[in-house]
């Protein structure tokens, strides 16, 4: 499984706007998308944390190149206050109930 993040870091004040755009552009696009897994999104005050779980590295390199994150980035850029951290993680171990 290839897994990756983007850090968000915006105005508290901003957590539902930012959270519905990437639900509404990101979320939405993933699960069309061959390979995908799952994803997660995480907030804390002024931080939000995206994780998508895609099957091979190309699967999610593919759904880059849709664009989706330069059209997110775009409408969420006036929110922001420092841009985007990108990670790319090796899962080594899982585990589910």
């Amino acid at each position: 499984m290839y897994t990756a993040t983007m850090e968000y870091i915006f105005n508290e004040k901003d957590e539902v706007e930012i959270s519905n755009l990437w639900k509404d552009q990101v979320l939405v696009e993933a699960e069309k998308q061959p390979g995908f897994i799952r994803t997660f999104w995480l907030v804390q005050p002024g931080k939000a944390m995206a994780i998508g779980c895609w099957e091979k590295e190309i699967d999610a390199k593919n759904f880059m190149l849709t664009g989706v994150f330069k059209k997110l980035i775009k409408e969420i850029q006036p929110y922001l206050l420092e841009n985007p951290e990108p990670r790319v993680w090796d899962l080594k171990s899982f585990s589910q109930g």
